[in-house]
């Protein structure tokens, strides 16, 4: 670097990307619930790879074969079925192996698919820039042909590649999915599942900023297809205020509800109120599954470990946190006498019901309130405290 090189002008060229991943199912064992996770980074100016766990002093590279030149450019790493991928600039995929603690061989990419088969036409007119996405389990690139001269999207194209034959089959429709696509991110989700969100099933929606090139001052890229018919809509053309803010993050929302150690439900299986009986609330199945299940905690962990239970509903098969956590309620099976105290009354009842029987209207509220809970300002010292232990004030 050059003495007269600043932070701002070399960040494009160092770190390209970042992504965040929990370790593969075989792995977490070794590892408590706070360290679970790995983070993989593309970069440098010729966009190698390399991963850090938590924990770890130093970054470990991936080594890709001598002869290939496509391992100096790479664009994007997705985590898969507990496979990790990678996609350089000419569109093929790599499959990275011993991607784990205390793995006998170094962590190595091989070879795993050919570049899908592009348009021609789009090749020589356009730049293209490869997305890894899951969708229904399987792999996908997204190929984003870009005009070189404006530096917007002319066409996005999805490939749905094979993981027994390594082929490619070009997806004409996207079904009941939506595509969220992005320099930094990039998601697919099942648009009937967030109806309430103004999702559109067979919609790409896209943001990009071209940090390959910053001599370009363009505004970010920021659009909307509709794959079915073929048509593109900009939302920001023209507007160069765009250009001072960082480009959104594609999420999906979801909360999980963890474990509730016994010590916050046992006096409801064994001592309520002082009565010397179990809470006459608790559902009698689940008493029995909740006796049963510390009983067995205690057998099976050290006694320093408190035991505890999952606060998911049994025979969930949808997101906890919503629908299922309600009708655990309605049921009589919430975990938490708290919890289970909004069946109670006649006010809250009403509302756990709605929300049990309608995904949609309990993710349109939860939405609303935390829209809400958004515009309020955080107090920090001397004012108040942004608590890293909920259960404790500092």
């Amino acid at each position: 670097m050059s003495s007269s090189s600043t932070t701002s002008d070399m960040s494009w060229q160092y770190i390209f990307k970042a992504a965040v991943f929990q370790f593969p199912h075989q792995d977490l064992k070794q590892y408590d619930n706070h360290n679970q996770f790995l983070v993989f980074i593309i970069h440098g100016v010729h966009k190698n790879l390399a991963y850090c766990r938590s924990g770890d002093a130093f970054w470990t590279g991936v080594a890709f074969p001598d002869t290939s030149s496509s391992s100096q450019d790479q664009l994007d790493i997705l985590q898969l079925n507990d496979q990790f991928y990678s996609v350089d600039s000419h569109g093929s995929i790599w499959l990275l192996c011993d991607v784990a603690s205390g793995a006998p061989n170094p962590t190595t990419a091989i070879p795993f698919a050919s570049p899908p088969p592009m348009s021609e036409q789009l090749k020589n007119r356009c730049e293209s820039m490869f997305s890894l996405i899951e969708m229904g389990g399987e792999l996908h690139v997204a190929v984003r042909f870009q005009r070189r001269k404006t530096r917007k999207t002319c066409l996005i194209e999805i490939f749905k590649c094979d993981l027994s034959t390594h082929e490619w089959q070009k997806l004409k429709t996207l079904g009941d999915y939506a595509l969220f696509l992005g320099t930094g991110t990039s998601i697919s989700v099942k648009a009937s599942e967030f109806s309430a969100c103004n999702c559109e099933p067979g919609y790409i929606y896209f943001c990009y900023a071209d940090y390959n090139y910053p001599s370009v001052h363009a505004p970010p890229d920021i659009g909307i297809i509709n794959v079915d018919r073929h048509e593109i809509e900009y939302l920001n053309v023209g507007d160069k205020r765009t250009r001072r803010f960082s480009l959104p993050a594609w999420v999906t929302p979801k909360l999980l509800i963890g474990v509730a150690h016994c010590q916050f439900f046992r006096s409801r299986l064994y001592n309520f109120s002082g009565t010397g009986l179990p809470d006459p609330s608790l559902e009698p199945e689940s008493l029995h599954l909740m006796r049963s299940r510390r009983q067995s905690s205690d057998d099976s962990k050290s006694h320093t470990e408190e035991p505890g239970v999952s606060m998911g509903y049994d025979g969930a098969t949808g997101p906890v946190f919503g629908t299922n956590y309600n009708n655990t309620l309605v049921l009589g099976k919430g975990i938490l006498h708290a919890d289970q105290q909004l069946m109670a009354g006649e006010g809250t009842a009403s509302w756990v019901e709605a929300y049990a029987s309608d995904e949609s209207l309990f993710r349109r509220d939860f939405a609303q309130v935390m829209m809400k809970l958004s515009s309020l300002r955080v107090l920090t010292k001397p004012l108040g405290q942004i608590r890293l232990n909920c259960s404790r004030v500092a």
